[in-house]
């Protein structure tokens, strides 16, 4: 059986469209116009490069710990989000730099700023567009869990959604919602190849037994007990982060929301990923079912968070492009409706992110109109 870091600096990617850099001691610089990038630890390394051609590498992720990234490559990495003819991709290759939990550190991706879109982010609280951009992504979330469970009828609870008159109430069937949607996920097994905890293997509960409030509550999600929560808070990090390269693509702040709090976090990001987050469930799921884990895939910290280890790391992270695509949609929809508060204002510098423009963009990149 290969070891872990053999495995991690030795596996093929399954999306080459996304390159992972992990590791102590990364090197990202240019040579000879190429992109060159290394990585690696414990004696095990490994280098490519990237030429200005392949147009196909939509993400750089960066994973590693430790290593720099030359002025030279930002700049060729900007360079190739313009095509030929001068245009700015609609989706640009961007390097992203990721924390342990998956979740965005630093992007190259730039916003084609407007000051008047993001001044209406800035007034929707309080503005009945912020009930709708909630009702919206809350009824596409509801939609995606009856696609994830085939028994999941998601109308009962749009229809409660949608008689909600104020963002408390929404609150409230968005949280009855998940409890019992992720009631229906109790007792979901993982195969191990190996010895591992037996709370390891069902899943229980999305709570997290290491958080109390006040009350003796259980009220979060985060700091997961089980492999099976700690890949979907993964996940979700790769998607919140996939989230707030959207908005920058498209022209949102990702900070200024419409339901969630403005605490130091991108809350229109937070938003727009309850759309993503049946997919990413489909996906988790998908895995438990037909994958056999690894005892050395997870671990258990001394405070009892269970965390996901490489080379499953990478394999996660290579998942951004499919929840790009899932998110970008409802993005575009999202910055309509808060254009459409702006008096007098229809930008016709948008940039569409759906159908035709969305596949050629991802794969290919095409000037914009």
């Amino acid at each position: 059986m290969t070891d872990p870091i053999t495995e991690t600096f030795t596996r093929e990617s399954r999306d080459p469209s996304v390159v992972v850099v992990d590791g102590h001691g990364i090197s990202i610089t240019v040579k000879k116009g190429e992109l060159v990038i290394k990585d690696g630890m414990c004696g095990r390394g490994r280098t490519r490069t990237i030429a200005r051609k392949d147009r196909h590498v939509r993400r750089i992720v960066v994973i590693g710990h430790t290593g720099h990234i030359s002025l030279d490559a930002m700049h060729w990495i900007k360079g190739i989000s313009v095509t030929p003819h001068g245009y700015r991709r609609t989706d640009p290759t961007s390097l992203v730099v990721v924390n342990p939990e998956g979740g965005l550190t630093m992007t190259s991706a730039q916003s084609p700023r407007d000051t008047r879109v993001h001044r209406a982010q800035a007034l929707l609280r309080g503005n009945p567009a912020a009930l709708d951009i909630t009702k919206y992504v809350l009824a596409e979330k509801f939609r995606g869990h009856g696609r994830v469970l085939p028994d999941w009828n998601p109308e009962p609870w749009i229809d409660q959604l949608m008689s909600c008159g104020d963002p408390r109430s929404i609150r409230a069937v968005e949280s009855r919602e998940a409890h019992t949607y992720f009631r229906n996920w109790r007792l979901q097994e993982l195969t191990f190849q190996g010895k591992v905890p037996y709370h390891w293997r069902v899943f229980d509960s999305r709570v997290s037994e290491l958080n109390h409030n006040a009350n003796g509550k259980q009220n979060s999600q985060k700091n997961a007990t089980n492999p099976t929560n700690a890949m979907l808070n993964y996940c979700y990090g790769v998607a919140k982060a996939e989230a707030a390269l959207a908005c920058y693509v498209q022209g949102l702040d990702p900070d200024f929301g419409a339901s969630h709090s403005d605490d130091y976090r991108w809350s229109m990001a937070l938003d727009l990923v309850e759309v993503v987050r049946p997919y990413v469930e489909s996906y988790v799921l998908d895995l438990i079912k037909h994958r056999t884990f690894s005892p050395t895939d997870f671990v258990e910290k001394d405070t009892g968070v269970v965390r996901v280890q490489r080379p499953l790391t990478s394999e996660l992270s290579e998942q951004r492009l499919n929840f790009y695509r899932q998110v970008a949609p409802h993005v575009e929809h999202v910055w309509k409706l808060v254009n459409s508060t702006v008096k007098g204002h229809k930008n016709p510098n948008s940039t569409p992110l759906t159908g035709t423009r969305l596949r050629t963009a991802v794969l290919n990149g095409v000037p914009q109109e």
